[in-house]
């Protein structure tokens, strides 16, 4: 169907840099610009106790910092 998705585990065996730049790639593709957002819930809960549906093991505080400079 077109959909492309990355998992923590693309994360941990690439790194956030690697998965971001090519995450653009595809979202960029035919497109002018592209708009992001960032939704809580991939945030590790040890980083954001106020998660509706906490999750172990998302993105560090550290990873996402990096992930948005790359951006």
């Amino acid at each position: 169907m077109g959909i492309t998705s990355f998992t923590i585990t693309d994360v941990e065996e690439n790194g956030i840099s690697a998965v971001v730049k090519k995450a653009i790639e595809v979202a960029a593709k035919g497109t002018a610009t592209v708009y992001v957002t960032l939704d809580v819930d991939v945030i590790d809960p040890a980083f954001c106790l106020a998660q509706k549906y906490p999750d172990p093991a998302g993105l560090t505080s550290r990873e996402i910092v990096k992930a948005l400079r790359v951006i």
